[in-house]
């Protein structure tokens, strides 16, 4: 494997403004071969036929049978990430509490990937192994604004946002707004709100087909006319799906810091995350509610018109399919004993979920 990193950046100052910019080009490449006791199938099968390899007299079998059984594999993977953005940060005006500070950030991004196993991996030929290839690249640009307001002395206020433009599921907008409250000089209160989202990776999104064996119940036919309702092993061809769009959450979180004395204080805080369209694969969900797609669901025809048929291969891959709502308390507390010999330091964290 080889991998490559190099960071290119300049800053400065205009007047009262600071100012970032910087390039970025990551590279891996890796090989990897498969040089000793990997046996072709296809090759197995055919000196078995032609009777110059017996699998159950081992000592009967010549040098040149086994190397003609045995192969050699390649697998060839790359990765490139390449990403330029700019940040401008200053005061824009002041107001009662000091000076309101903006920031401003764009970003390019591309990303490419491959994962390129030979043939023999492709076609099954090498005995008790699997392999799959993966493709895919996509490029992205963002534009971000945070505000930060002393609105008082005592109370903060940040406001940011940022859009997201990706060329292979569209465009997303998230917003943030968060505060810091102190009333007191031992007293503080804390909160957030925001939105956010994950993109589907290149893997989920590129990834060639492999045939799996998953034990399901084809609830369909079961339904239909009572076959198929327990558990059996079907042929499952996964691949990625480029269809995919992101994961999107919601989150919110509120909080007390709170000085107890000069050798004891503690933070106290509460959040809830909401995330919706989790990608993820079931393979039962989709025999399930697409058994009668043929599209996903290849079965023989039957002369019953209830009978949906016997399965042949269910066509599976990554979904939008999940959802989580979560939400939990964080408690740290701190507590400092002085002694002759030193302060002694001592920490209680708990976090209920």
């Amino acid at each position: 494997t080889d991998y490559y990193r190099t960071i290119i950046g300049m800053a400065g100052e205009f007047q009262t403004w600071n100012w970032e910019a910087a390039y970025s080009y990551i590279k891996s490449e890796s090989v990897e071969r498969g040089v000793d006791g990997f046996p072709n199938s296809r090759r197995i099968q055919e000196a078995i036929d032609n009777e110059s390899w017996n699998p159950f007299e081992p000592s009967q079998n010549s040098q040149a049978s086994l190397d003609y059984i045995e192969t050699t594999t390649t697998r060839v993977g790359k990765s490139t990430n390449k990403s330029a953005d700019v940040t401008f940060s200053g005061p824009i005006f002041e107001i009662g509490g000091g000076d309101v500070m903006l920031a401003v950030k764009a970003e390019y991004r591309e990303e490419a990937i491959s994962d390129n196993p030979d043939d023999q991996f492709l076609r099954g030929d090498v005995f008790g192994t699997e392999a799959t290839q993966a493709n895919g690249e996509r490029d992205s640009k963002s534009v971000a604004a945070e505000f930060a307001i002393p609105v008082m002395d005592e109370l903060e206020i940040q406001l940011a946002v940022r859009y997201e433009n990706y060329s292979d599921f569209g465009t997303t907008t998230d917003p943030k707004i968060s505060f810091l409250w102190a009333p007191m000089e031992n007293l503080s209160f804390r909160g957030s709100y925001g939105t956010a989202f994950r993109a589907p990776s290149l893997h989920q999104l590129g990834l060639g087909r492999t045939d799996e064996s998953p034990n399901l119940v084809d609830t369909v036919r079961c339904n239909a006319v009572d076959l198929g309702c327990q558990p059996a092993e079907y042929t499952a061809v996964f691949a990625g799906n480029p269809d995919l769009g992101p994961e999107e959450s919601s989150s919110y979180n509120l909080g007390v810091i709170f000085e107890v004395t000069e050798v004891l204080d503690f933070t106290l805080d509460y959040y809830s995350y909401d995330i919706e369209n989790i990608i993820d694969s079931d393979t039962q969900f989709v025999f399930t509610n697409f058994g009668n797609d043929s599209t996903v669901v290849e079965r023989i025809p039957t002369a019953n018109p209830s009978d949906p048929g016997e399965v042949v291969r269910v066509y599976d891959s990554f979904q939008n399919i999940g959802d989580l709502e979560t939400s939990g308390i964080d408690l740290d507390v701190g507590y400092r004993l002085e002694t002759g010999m030193g302060d002694l330091r001592f920490g209680f964290i708990m976090n209920y979920v």
